[in-house]
């Protein structure tokens, strides 16, 4: 071997020696502002136990994992506009109707909550207007069906309700198969919540490893257990950590790190300098993982081992409502990021949800919002894909109107 090669070996080890201490550095400095970005540290990230104590006195709920405090209210911003939300003290959110004897009780996520829209801008509000058929809203932010369905079990429901509509994002297919939500939503440290398995075609609950007197130690012993139980610890989490070396974990996923570190770096030279621009960057790289997630997603409905688990639990609500005269309407409500995916192909879970209809009620908003000339006037422009405005919820209403009624009819 010459001198040359040698010598070319030498600066090239050299190099990588050095870019890989600076990105190990760069890591290091900006995951301080964003979550995403993840290294050994991040495995257990709990470290303060007025942190749990605070969780458990605002947001822990012993049947969900989290809730809205009964008989609490509060206020979200978004783009510099302040909305405000009520909860009643039967855990429902209360409209400027308040209406007693409902007949439709709606259980999901963030879109059935309807996140940063006003009591009165809700979808539920709207249908209640247009139909006169009093209508209670039970969502949750960042709930999966599985927790709808327990919350709605142990909920005090109105005897005069006969439908039951589970409205949720396509996304639910992973919050399903979630026990912690950080192994998912990376940096969502307290989202511990119980989660239905499958034995023998069996649904078997699993309760949630943080309860009223948690501690820091008590958890950390249960992350064997924890890992055991949540896919998404080897299925994403493990894959995307940085670990030395780092440039490999960098390069293995090139185009997801490529969009968000020179996001975040831009994001950061403009925050220096103060210019107004800066957020835009930022929300470009979280808008990546937004993209990434719900891709994740349709991956998972391509996939029996995945659906598998939704359909059954769907299925043994469906049978549990109807001992007790009592109809199920599944409820799709696509985000920004599905609408704008489904101009250019059917979608895995739109294809799913054509395949389940015939033993289901469901209607799947997709196509309607699709087909609309300027559906994005829909949506709030936020990090989080987009929830819906109140011009966003009326159109869900209106949608909802006629088939509300008739399902109503047939009970």
């Amino acid at each position: 071997m010459n001198n040359y090669i040698i010598e070319l070996i030498i600066y090239l080890i050299i190099f990588l020696f050095s870019a890989e201490i600076i990105l190990q550095a760069l890591v290091g400095w900006l995951k301080i502002s964003f979550q995403w970005l993840i290294t050994k540290k991040d495995e257990f990230p709990i470290n303060n136990q007025n942190e749990i104590d605070q969780f458990i006195k605002k947001n822990f709920s012993e049947n969900t994992g989290w809730d809205r405090k009964v008989n609490s209210e509060g206020f979200e911003y978004l783009n510099g506009i302040k909305t405000f939300f009520k909860i009643s003290s039967d855990g429902y959110r209360e409209n400027e109707n308040n209406f007693e004897n409902a007949k439709v009780a709606v259980f999901g996520d963030s879109y059935a909550f309807c996140r940063y829209v006003n009591n009165n801008e809700t979808w539920e509000n709207f249908l209640e207007k247009n139909t006169g058929i009093i209508t209670k809203n039970y969502g949750v932010g960042n709930f999966g069906i599985d927790q709808a369905i327990m919350k709605y079990f142990n909920c005090n429901i109105d005897k005069s309700t006969k439908l039951i509509i589970l409205a949720f994002v396509p996304e639910t297919i992973a919050r399903i198969h979630s026990y912690w939500k950080h192994y998912l939503e990376f940096g969502n440290k307290f989202g511990f919540k119980p989660k239905y398995s499958l034995e023998k075609n069996k649904l078997i609950k699993i309760p949630n490893v943080l309860d009223q007197n948690s501690t820091v130690q008590s958890l950390k012993n249960n992350t064997s257990f924890i890992k055991k139980n949540d896919i998404f610890y080897k299925k994403k989490f493990i894959p995307l950590m940085f670990k030395f070396p780092y440039l490999l974990t960098y390069f293995k996923f090139f185009s997801r790190n490529n969009t968000i570190f020179s996001n975040l770096l831009i994001f950061h030279i403009l925050k220096k300098i103060n210019n107004k621009k800066a957020k835009k960057f930022y929300n470009n790289a979280y808008s990546k993982i937004v993209k990434d997630n719900i891709k994740d997603s349709y991956k998972m409905y391509e996939d029996i081992k995945y659906t598998q688990l939704f359909e059954i639990l769907i299925n043994d609500f469906k049978e549990k409502l109807l001992s007790k005269n009592r109809k199920l309407l599944l409820l799709i409500m696509p985000q920004l990021y599905d609408v704008k995916n489904a101009k250019y192909e059917k979608l895995s879970y739109q294809i799913f949800f054509e395949k389940i209809k015939k033993n289901f009620n469901i209607l799947d908003l997709t196509d309607d919002f699709k087909n609309f000339p300027n559906y994005e006037d829909f949506f709030l422009e936020d990090k989080y894909g987009g929830h819906l405005s109140a011009k966003g919820n009326m159109f869900v209403a209106d949608l909802l109107n006629n088939k509300i009624k008739k399902t109503l009819e047939n009970i």
